[in-house]
């Protein structure tokens, strides 16, 4: 859970030692391991440039990123409603994780419950986005697929744009399920029912 690029220097400093040691003891090592973050602080979306040109990828974290943006805790049942992927802040902030990432040519992915929780209406804005990787349960690849083949790259970096002209996680998923009824009503199987109320 990375907040400062000190944090990164710091870790890189501690892998090359280790790695020094254990060529000092003979080991066999691979030479080229990868070096990545996880982007789950609204500090390491804010230091994604900078963090870019440190490491070889970045993996959005994307139930931290929620709870941390939206200064929420998941578990509080009074406050739980602010916790929203698919509100305008977070949906920029995945955008600027992935714009960081792009400009320094590495790899960006996501974890977490968002592309799983939200179903269509957290695919599409994560295909806009044009991240590398999605990780999901097994069970749902067939789905996502379904999802992914569904539509189109330029679809779903429009959608990007209108997104982020919205302000709340309501006005969002109102978009996105109009788009769906009216583009894509296969999708439909594939929204959270809470949203279709």
């Amino acid at each position: 859970m990375i907040s400062v690029i000190e944090e990164v220097r710091t870790a890189k400093q501690i892998c090359h030692e280790v790695k020094e040691d254990l060529l000092k003891e003979r080991y066999k090592i691979d030479e080229n391991v990868k070096i990545g973050v996880m982007i789950e602080t609204p500090s390491a979306v804010a230091l994604a440039r900078y963090i870019a040109k440190e490491v070889d990828f970045f993996s959005i974290g994307s139930n931290d990123l929620v709870q941390y943006t939206m200064a929420v805790d998941r578990g509080n049942s009074r406050i739980s409603y602010l916790y929203d992927p698919l509100h305008p802040v977070i949906i920029r902030s995945i955008r600027d994780t992935v714009k960081a990432a792009r400009e320094e040519g590495i790899k960006v992915g996501l974890c977490g419950e968002m592309a799983v929780s939200e179903g269509a209406l957290g695919m599409l804005p994560l295909i806009g986005m044009g991240l590398d990787a999605i990780s999901a349960p097994s069970y749902l690849i067939p789905e996502i697929k379904k999802i992914i083949r569904s539509v189109t790259f330029d679809e779903t970096r429009s959608l990007v744009r209108k997104i982020l002209r919205r302000a709340t996680a309501g006005e969002v998923r109102e978009l996105l399920c109009k788009f769906i009824m009216e583009k894509r009503p296969e999708l439909k199987k594939f929204i959270p029912k809470v949203s279709l109320k």
